[in-house]
């Protein structure tokens, strides 16, 4: 019983193991096949693509001629790098002349704007220098009045007239042409008989009265010559604003000059009431400015561009779209102002503009006479050529610019035909 049952485990046993054998040995078989009928297909392909007749020179020279077509092509791309080279070194020269230039021509700039800035400020010395001789002769010319009020209180009114009338004869003989020589000798006896005459009035005149018609003659013609002298000067004044001025458009382009003159244009066409002045009518003792909008007379007040004049004079300009509002900043001073209103502040305190802050051509114009006194600076008004002046006189030991007379009063008699830019 033990021995059938043995003899039954070790057939199964041999089944077993003969199905794992098959298992195993059949995809062997398989995998050999195909590598096999792989291999017989690759021989045939080789043979297949094998060139009929060629030898093992033609396979040389092939390979000589790949080598040569190689050695061809590498060449090509040389010569094409160093094309690229020689053409990225053209450019770089290029650009290397380019920035040359540029910086050449920004230190000429630079060279000329100094230049101009030094002789713009030459003049302003020299005519600073004229406004001081000026003041003097004006101060002299008042002096020598108020002597002549008292000399003709003491003197009378007949006596004054008298004196007046001899210097004007006088006067018209010096100015007249020489004296005909015959003329004189027929009047020498007359003459010598009115001397003789005088002689003997001035002998029983007042010593006091006869010093005092010396004196009257003397001041007259002390302050006939000092009006010369102050008439000279304001012409000479006159002179350098006008060189000034043409410094100052010296530095517009002829493009910035049309679109200018052009903008005048539409302005006079706007505004019925509108008085355009030049961009070179605004100058400075210290500040440069340029105006993209030229400064106008309205209703009797100057209104000018306030951002070119804050930014010239060293202020921050700042816009608020919403409040419509332009906020300028010079050191701790804050000047607010509202467009189309009449009102603004200078450091918190309200202050009431005599003309409103309006836009002319997107820029801000503000009265003159208000933006000026806010930043500190010192306006003269010259009517002769509407030329404003606004210089800063904060370092300076003149700091009086109560007498001065703003444009604003000085325009209202101005004609109403506009000044174009030129």
């Amino acid at each position: 019983m033990g021995v059938e049952c043995l003899e039954e485990i070790m057939k199964k046993l041999a089944s077993i193991l003969m199905a794992v054998v098959l298992m195993v040995a059949m995809p062997l078989a398989t995998f050999a096949d195909n590598l096999l009928d792989s291999a017989e297909l690759f021989v045939d392909a080789e043979d297949d693509e094998k060139p009929e007749g060629k030898d093992r020179s033609e396979k040389k020279e092939d390979r000589d001629e790949k080598k040569e077509d190689r050695d061809e092509k590498k060449e090509d791309r040389e010569e094409k790098k160093e094309e690229r080279d020689e053409k990225i070194e053209d450019r770089q020269e290029k650009k290397e002349e380019l920035e040359s230039d540029r910086e050449e021509k920004k230190d000429e700039i630079e060279a000329k704007r100094t230049e101009k800035a030094a002789e713009r400020i030459e003049k302003f010395n020299n005519k600073k220098k004229i406004d001081t001789d000026e003041e003097a002769v004006k101060n002299k010319i008042e002096d020598l009045e108020s002597l002549l009020e008292r000399l003709e209180n003491f003197l009378g009114e007949d006596e004054v007239e008298k004196l007046e009338l001899e210097l004007a004869e006088s006067e018209e003989e010096t100015e007249g042409t020489d004296i005909d020589t015959e003329s004189e000798s027929d009047t020498e006896s007359d003459t010598e008989e009115e001397t003789d005459t005088e002689e003997e009035t001035d002998t029983e005149e007042d010593p006091a009265v006869a010093s005092a018609k010396e004196m009257f003659k003397k001041y007259k013609e002390d302050v006939k010559a000092s009006k010369d002298e102050l008439k000279t000067l304001r012409n000479d004044a006159k002179d350098l604003r006008s060189e000034i001025r043409d410094i100052i458009k010296a530095d517009y382009t002829e493009e910035e000059m049309e679109a200018l003159n052009t903008l005048v244009e539409e302005l006079k066409v706007e505004f019925d009431d509108i008085k355009v002045l030049g961009v070179d009518n605004i100058i400075s003792n210290k500040a440069e400015f340029k105006f993209d909008v030229p400064p106008v007379i309205k209703g009797g007040r100057t209104l000018i561009p306030v951002n070119a004049i804050s930014k010239g004079f060293g202020a921050d300009v700042a816009w608020d779209g919403e409040e419509r509002k332009v906020t300028i900043t010079k050191d701790d001073k804050v000047i607010e102002i509202w467009i189309d209103t009449n009102n603004a502040t200078v450091d918190g305190e309200e202050v009431v503009l005599d003309a409103k802050a309006e836009v002319l051509s997107d820029r801000t114009v503000v009265p003159l006479g208000f933006i000026a006194e806010a930043l500190g600076l010192k306006v003269e008004w010259n009517p002769e050529d509407e030329t404003i002046e606004l210089n800063d006189d904060s370092d300076d030991d003149d700091d009086d610019s109560d007498d001065d007379d703003e444009p604003e009063d000085e325009t209202n008699d101005s004609d109403d035909e506009s000044t174009e830019t030129e």
